[in-house]
């Protein structure tokens, strides 16, 4: 999802700029870094604080464009498949 929106930042940058609108394009981008996949409160640590999370999002579909935090694999659904990452990742810190 952060993929998606820096795209859709850059891609309307650009497109302001070859428009001769760039005074009309106003925003920043930041890099903050790489960051775990599967830390979803975004504390640098993968751990028993996400698990709560992914529990309380677990077997929801989505129904709208938000989605799950915990939805790693964004099929719509929290499942074994995201666990799977989750465990993949357990433990990790940043």
């Amino acid at each position: 999802m952060e993929k998606l929106v820096l795209f859709l930042v850059i891609s309307i940058f650009i497109i302001g700029c070859q428009t001769g609108e760039k005074e009309d394009v106003v925003g920043t981008v930041s890099f903050v870094g790489p960051t775990l996949q599967a830390d979803i409160n975004g504390d640098g640590i993968v751990d028993a604080n996400d698990i709560k999370i992914m529990a309380s999002e677990w077997g929801k579909e989505q129904i709208d464009d938000e989605g799950f935090r915990s939805d790693f694999n964004n099929d719509g659904i929290v499942d074994l498949k995201d666990l799977a990452v989750m465990a993949d990742h357990w433990l990790e810190e940043k």
